[in-house]
């Protein structure tokens, strides 16, 4: 009435790639730091909004 079941093997393969690029990293900072700059002045117009309350 039940088969038989076989397992089916299966392999895993893990891969890792790593590229080191000048402007990859120069857009990395610039990215970062507009980031930065970008929630530092979120963070004073949300203050100074509140501060009118």
């Amino acid at each position: 009435m039940f088969g038989c079941v076989t397992p089916i093997p299966f392999i895993l393969t893990k891969v890792t790639i790593t590229i080191y690029n000048e402007s990859l990293e120069r857009m990395n900072e610039s990215l970062k730091y507009g980031m930065e700059q970008g929630f530092t002045t979120t963070l004073l117009q949300l203050q100074n909004l509140f501060s009118k309350f």
